[in-house]
């Protein structure tokens, strides 16, 4: 039995670019929000967020306390 009907809508989400990922390190490093960063950007914040959670490295600094760092690929 074949499905004629679906109710799966089209995704018509795109990848962040490199442009993208290195504006966003830009703006972090301005102290901007997430949210500002994705209105300023056009996209959701949530995208924002996981590409932030995904590019974050643990540093410790000369004083031996640990900070969160954002660093976009480099490719």
């Amino acid at each position: 039995m074949t499905q004629i009907h679906s109710n799966m809508k089209k995704r018509t989400y795109t990848h962040l670019t490199d442009i993208e990922r290195g504006q966003i390190a830009a703006y972090l490093e301005q102290g901007l929000s997430l949210r500002n960063i994705a209105k300023k950007m056009g996209r959701d914040v949530s995208t924002i967020s996981r590409e932030k959670k995904r590019g974050s490295v643990q540093q410790i600094d000369t004083f031996r306390k640990p900070y969160t760092e954002y660093f976009p690929p480099c490719l």
